[in-house]
């Protein structure tokens, strides 16, 4: 009958003897060694079912030992026990952050062949193949070294994507900024974060400029798949080329699809890399590095763009507040001016809004209001903007258009509102109207504060209302 080999590696003669006999009692094959040196080139040659070691040692440590194990592509799954006199909470939360299975202080002995029982692989684990048995002590210390510089790489790039995805502001940015991240230290023609919650799709391409576009169609209809699909509303799709001639030559199957854990999502880093052979030989772990990092500045991106949403986006009706129109007014204004280009606003009232609210509650009032901006909304170019001016008051925002531009586009919104039917808790069914005042910036002096376009607006709009509602005045 095999026995299953455990490897001791300790400094103390007494130590190994002692816990040499327990586990032989056991049924154990016992291996020894006086170092970590020693003791990662039995292991390394061996493949031992399970290790037990010190901490404090000459010439390697405990922690070294176990990261070196855990960084062999054979010997990562042998289990290794750390077994110390060192009772410190912070040696007990590293050895396992190493990557040891079990921690245990030298006070029980009597628990430690049990505890090998537990985690000791089958006698016939079929150890992977390797040719890679070190020679001596120095190329042990070479894997240490190599090691040790390849968690300091690790631990840069982690840090510099944290530095780097923190220090932007808006969720596509930290998408942009992630992809040169991934683009500077690995060789891929084609990369892609993507995010589909319950509000949003987001997906944020980079591939070579001479992808030809059915190509990039093939891609960006794939990528939303990986996704899920698309979600609440219109996917938002970035792409991204840089130099190179890939085009016709990427096979989007051959994909590598990260999965990130992000809060309430579907999130995604995908990657084509051009040596696949080459990236699950070099780059996969650092890539595997960067998962929870990445996921974390993604989701804090989103969350400031949702902080952002909520302090610019009335809270009813979903539309901009006062001040975030107001703030787009002024922007278009002066973007107006500064290329001579036209622009009116529209200023609309719903009708009689007080004897809703008298007469069905404030309920139905709030039912009115979200009926209306959604139909504004859905009667708006992509480019115009729209928000809650006051009460019952909306604004609209409307670039490149002249006076009878505006007009036009008053009298759609008052005709499709017109055409609604509210339906409130209580039952009833109302129609509500409203009354639309225009304005351009071609009738008030250069310079003129925004107040006075607004004020020429309002003043027309209670013309309208005055002429028998339901109309627009100009």
């Amino acid at each position: 009958m095999r026995h299953r080999r455990v490897l001791v590696v300790d400094d103390s003669d007494l130590a190994r003897t002692l816990l040499g006999r327990v586990l032989s009692r056991e049924g154990f094959e016992v291996l020894e060694a006086r170092d970590g040196v020693e003791g990662a080139i039995i292991a390394l040659r061996e493949l031992p079912h399970a290790v037990v070691t010190d901490l404090e040692m000459p010439k390697m440590d405990g922690y070294q030992l176990v990261r070196l194990l855990k960084s062999d592509e054979a010997a990562r799954q042998i289990p290794v026990l750390i077994l110390t006199s060192n009772s410190a909470v912070s040696s007990r939360f590293w050895g396992l952050r190493t990557g040891a299975e079990s921690f245990m202080t030298k006070d029980r002995p009597e628990d430690v062949a049990a505890e090998i029982a537990r985690l000791a692989l089958p006698a016939d684990f079929p150890f992977p193949a390797t040719d890679s048995a070190p020679q001596g002590p120095l190329d042990i210390l070479a894997r240490v070294a190599k090691q040790l510089d390849l968690s300091l790489f690790e631990a840069t790039v982690v840090e510099t994507l944290l530095e780097r995805g923190i220090a932007t502001g808006e969720l596509r940015d930290t998408c942009a900024v992630v992809l040169r991240l991934v683009g500077e230290i690995l060789d891929a023609p084609l990369m892609a974060v993507g995010l589909r919650d319950a509000q949003e799709t987001l997906l944020h391409v980079v591939t070579r400029e001479a992808t030809a576009p059915a190509l990039l169609a093939e891609i960006k209809g794939t990528l939303l798949a990986d996704l899920g699909g698309v979600g609440a509303g219109e996917a938002q799709v970035k792409v991204e080329t840089v130099p190179g001639d890939f085009g016709d030559g990427l096979d989007v199957a051959q994909r590598v699809v990260f999965r990130l854990p992000v809060r309430e999502a579907t999130a995604m880093l995908v990657l084509l890399p051009r040596d696949r052979d080459q990236f699950e030989l070099t780059s996969r772990q650092l890539l595997q590095a960067m998962i929870n990092p990445l996921a974390l500045i993604l989701d804090n991106a989103r969350l400031a763009d949702r902080l952002r949403q909520q302090s610019c986006r009335d809270s009813l009706t979903g539309l901009h507040n006062r001040r975030a129109i107001l703030e787009i007014l002024e922007h278009e204004i002066d973007r107006a001016r500064r290329y001579k280009q036209s622009l009116a606003i529209v200023l609309g009232d719903l009708d009689h809004f007080k004897q809703i609210n008298d007469g069905h509650g404030h309920l139905a009032g709030d039912t009115a209001l979200r009926v209306a901006s959604r139909t504004f909304v859905d009667s708006l170019r992509t480019a115009d903007s729209i928000g809650r001016y006051g009460g019952e008051e909306f604004l609209a925002v409307l670039p490149h258009a002249d006076i009878e531009a505006a007009r036009c586009t008053a009298e759609r919104l008052r005709q499709n509102l017109a055409a609604r039917i509210v339906e409130p808790a209580d039952g009833a069914t109302l129609r509500i109207t409203a009354s639309f005042g225009v304005a351009s910036v071609a009738e008030i002096p250069p310079e003129a504060p925004v107040e006075q376009l607004i004020g020429l607006a309002d003043a027309r709009m209670y013309e309208a209302k005055a002429a028998g509602r339901n109309r627009v005045w100009k």
